[in-house]
């Protein structure tokens, strides 16, 4: 059992947030908004009115389209949107049930996740709360969302990860059934840019030449000159182009984010202290299967992700049988 908590405590993250849980949502709920909104639904002792209904749909947009722009958290994003109010209402016994088991995060912990969210989406500061904004999203709002979804995760690992059977024949048979999603490549190629902030006057200057280069890289425009002029990597005097490289050659954070890529594929800008950098997908060669041993942990994750929303489903709408639950029938559907 020790065993099982402590590898989902360092895989949960990840899982919740690559594949959203179609209930992520924020909890805000200010007297302000109770009184000039209309009521939809009384949940308990907590209620939802009209802006928590807009406010949730801004969110969850946000949570499919920032840091993790998979396919997957689209598909939650349409799925949540067609059924709002009824995941509104198991949000709320969901609130409930980690207030009535006492689950806390600190704001050092809000922090340090809305800025990786930040960081991974490739965005600045200004970028980051201008795409918020429009979505009808503040930053505040936004750190509230994520503070729930940090409750939620340690709610998940004390109620429901614990009733998680780890059955490796289980994960074996997925192994088999999905090979084909488990193919790797034995070579790439790839364009490198790497961009130095003290070769530029300002960090403003080297953000735009990101930008620049980000956005003619995805428009298939050649930008091998400016990539000889600005880059600093060490395919530079090529343009940027890497050749034909053997990926068990390369820096495995290098191999990571072109795991990441289809062909074709561009990073946006990753900014760290000293540089910002790009990768483009140009080609890969030599297919083969990964063995079993090397994608366990990713078939595992697969694997729980399903089991864990639909244990927590399974979870909430149990505890809304005891939930005092009353939609107001003349509040709802919103007005178009």
């Amino acid at each position: 059992m020790t065993q099982k908590m402590n590898y989902f405590r360092t895989q949960l993250c990840l899982i919740l947030v690559c594949v959203s849980l179609s209930m992520s949502l924020s909890v805000s709920l200010s007297a302000k908004a109770e009184t000039i909104d209309g009521v939809v639904a009384k949940v308990g002792n907590k209620v939802i009115t009209r802006s928590d209904v807009q406010e949730a749909l801004a969110q969850q947009k946000v949570m499919a389209t920032t840091g993790t722009k998979d396919q997957k958290s689209r598909e939650a994003y349409q799925k949540f949107k067609g059924n709002v109010l009824e995941e509104l209402i198991l949000q709320k016994v969901l609130l409930s049930e980690m207030d009535r088991n006492d689950i806390q995060v600190s704001s050092y912990e809000v922090d340090q996740t809305v800025e990786s969210r930040r960081k991974s989406a490739g965005l600045t500061e200004n970028e980051f709360i201008t795409q918020m904004s429009r979505e009808g999203l503040s930053l505040s709002s936004f750190r509230e969302m994520i503070e729930f979804d940090l409750r939620k995760q340690q709610f998940i690992q004390q109620k429901i990860m614990p009733k998680l059977d780890m059955d490796e024949q289980k994960l074996i048979a997925e192994y088999r059934k999905s090979q084909k999603d488990f193919t790797d490549y034995r070579s790439v190629r790839f364009t490198e840019v790497t961009l130095p902030y003290a070769s530029f006057t300002t960090r403003q200057e080297a953000d735009e030449m990101a930008q620049t280069i980000y956005q003619k890289l995805s428009k298939n425009v050649d930008v091998s000159d400016l990539i000889k002029k600005y880059s600093a990597g060490a395919y530079a005097p090529k343009g940027g182009d890497s050749g034909i490289v053997s990926k068990s050659d390369l820096r495995l954070d290098i191999k990571n984010v072109l795991d990441q890529l289809k062909v074709g594929e561009v990073t946006r800008p990753i900014q760290t202290a000293q540089a910002i950098f790009l990768f483009k997908l140009v080609a890969q060669s030599e297919p083969f299967t990964k063995p079993f041993s090397e994608v366990a942990p990713l078939i595992r994750n697969r694997y729980y992700d399903t089991i864990i929303q639909d244990e927590l489903r399974k979870y909430l709408m149990i505890a809304k049988e005891d939930t005092y639950i009353e939609i107001l029938e003349n509040s709802w559907p919103a007005k178009k």
